[in-house]
This record gives structure tokens, sequence and C-alpha cells, in this order.
């Protein structure tokens, strides 16, 4: 579908993609850090934040690279940005299962899981990028961070176009290949491993 888009005429991508978001590349942040100081702002979430990064590093650096990623401006499902609605809810999950379970790695899993599900709203819109010249390039979703593309490639806005979801098995897909771009190989084992099948995961003995 994203090919699609990227291959239709002047007129007929103007017409398809009337309505939706541009964001100026200037405006498309690229560091993690500074993204993810200004998500737990906005958002409140600073002090829950702090005692769970301080007993998981490693979800923050997940959260980092995450943030980095999508960049502040790549909207999400509810009118808020992506990396704001999904820091959030992965909080939330975190502390959630933390009430409820015995076994410390339950609610450090439920963090990552929320991240990874994320993918399914970012796969919702496709992210397209215009040059000086008008001529047009689409972001590889999750090969590199968007901001990074963008200025790469020397372009100047990139628009945020709504299209339909992926398949299934692309969307467990692009589930590991975020999962792949922002947390270690044992973590993303971890995710894969629940009964839910976030990622697809086979268990023991060759079962789905």
């Amino acid at each position: 579908m994203q090919s699609q888009v990227i291959d239709l005429a002047g007129t007929q991508f103007r017409k398809r993609t009337r309505g939706a978001r541009d964001v100026p590349v200037s405006d498309i942040g690229r560091q993690g850090d500074v993204i993810l100081a200004n998500v737990l702002r906005s958002t409140d979430t600073k002090a829950s934040a702090r005692p769970i990064f301080h007993q998981w590093p490693s979800l923050q650096q997940s959260a980092l690279k995450f943030c980095e990623m999508l960049s502040e401006s790549y909207p999400g499902a509810g009118g808020d940005s992506l990396v704001v609605e999904a820091i959030r809810t992965a909080i939330q999950r975190f502390l959630e299962v933390y009430e409820t379970t015995r076994r410390s790695t339950d609610s450090m899993v439920a963090f990552l899981e929320s991240l990874a599900l994320s993918a399914d709203v970012a796969m919702g819109y496709s992210a397209v990028g215009f040059d000086s010249m008008g001529r047009k390039r689409t972001w590889p979703p999750f090969e590199e961070p968007i901001g990074s593309w963008a200025r790469r490639l020397g372009l100047e806005t990139v628009r945020f176009i709504r299209i339909p979801p992926p398949e299934p098995e692309a969307r467990v897909g692009n589930r590991y290949l975020l999962c792949s771009r922002i947390m270690t190989a044992k973590d993303i084992g971890r995710v894969s491993e629940l009964p839910g099948g976030t990622l697809g995961g086979v268990k023991a003995g060759g079962g789905q």
C-alpha cells in the first residue's frame, strides 16, 4: 500500500492525501533523551518512570530508542503524538502488572509489550517526505529514525498519510522489526514468549 501511495500522479496524490498532516523536518527531533524527557514532563509520568528506569535500565534505553525512532511528530491513535501515547501506556501497564504479579520480570515485559504493540498504530500511517523540488520519498518503517532519515535525504517536510492496516502477518512482522531496533535480544525473547502471542512466539516443543 505504501508504494501505491508514493506512485500516484501529482493530482491523484494531492486528492488522496488531502487533510494529511505536514511537518517541517526542522521540527522533527532526533535526540531520544530529549524527546523522552519532554514526554515524561508533558504526561506527568516522570515520578512514576524514575523508579521503573532505576530498576530496569534496559527499559529506559528502549524508551529512548523508541522516541528517537519515531520522534515527537509521528501521530498516534488518540490525538496525541505516538510517543506520548505509547510511553504513557507502557508506564501504566508496568504499574498495573507490578501490583498484581509475584514475578519481577512480568511488569518489565508488560512495558516492552506495550511498546511493541504501538507498531500497529504506527503502521496506520505512511510517512512521505518531500524535498525542495517536490520529489517524494517514503520512510521505510523502523529501518532508521525518521528524523535522521529525513535529514539524510535533504527533505524539507514529512506528510503523515492514513493508510489501511497491514495484513495480520505483516502486523506481527512490523512489531518484530520495531522490537529489533529498540530492544535487546533477551528482551525480544521475553516478549515473544508471552502467551498472548504479541510477537507470534513459538512455545517449547514447536507448538503455536
